[in-house]
């Protein structure tokens, strides 16, 4: 679902495979950026989700080394983005992340691990800085 004044703008991909991909209002998907759900995306109202960002909640398993990556189950967590997030260009947000309200993560971030609200982030793994406003 995606909500009212809701921009998804050329060449970006939202993909659901059995799951549900929610984009709250007012918000933006830019050129080339890639939503995949096969456990389950929300993003809050207000988002800027910058050129190419990729955000994924599944990867391949890759536990049974007799078997091809692509032949294993895939493992995923649900996502969930809050409200006025701000992703920079090419960032990366994988499985089982919750991104807090009002954070920013700055370009070619890899978002492993859930980020509070109100902070900036950069870096791969994205980490916390010090300092800056919006």
């Amino acid at each position: 679902m995606i909500g009212a004044d809701t921009h998804v703008l050329a060449h970006a991909i939202v993909e659901a495979k059995q799951a549900a991909i929610v984009i709250g209002p007012r918000s933006l998907v830019n050129v080339g950026a890639f939503i995949g759900a096969s456990f389950g995306i929300a993003i809050g109202a207000d988002a800027l989700i910058a050129e190419y960002v990729t955000i994924r909640d599944a990867d391949h398993g890759a536990g049974d080394p007799t078997r091809p990556f692509h032949q294993q189950a895939m493992q995923g967590a649900h996502i969930t983005i809050g409200d006025s997030v701000w992703l920079g260009a090419k960032v990366t947000v994988t499985k089982g992340v919750v991104i807090g309200s009002r954070a920013i993560v700055g370009a070619n971030a890899v978002v492993t691990r859930s980020l509070e609200g109100d902070g900036r982030y950069v870096g791969a793994p994205a980490r916390p800085i010090r300092g800056g406003t919006r």
